[in-house]
């Protein structure tokens, strides 16, 4: 199962980011994003929606890997998944 941390770190290769200029974008502190990828802390609830608005990916998607009752809705009627 994948962490937030880990779903983070994703959505930032797959936007062809670097993790420096993602924590400067959002105003994050590096050291904060090292606490979140050892498992010492997780981003705060604010900063979770921030980042999910920031990949355009739903806050469901994000913090629990499931995507949004929408998003499921969307797939099984042909429209586009993430």
């Amino acid at each position: 199962m994948q962490s937030i941390y880990e779903r983070i770190e994703h959505l930032i290769a797959e936007r062809g980011m670097t993790k420096k200029a993602f924590c400067q974008q959002l105003k994050i502190s590096t050291g904060n994003l090292g606490d979140w990828k050892r498992g010492k802390s997780i981003p705060s609830t604010n900063k979770l929606i921030e980042i999910a608005s920031f990949f355009d990916v739903s806050l469901d998607w994000l913090m629990i890997g499931r995507p949004s009752k929408e998003a499921m809705v969307r797939e099984k009627t042909g429209g586009l998944f993430f």
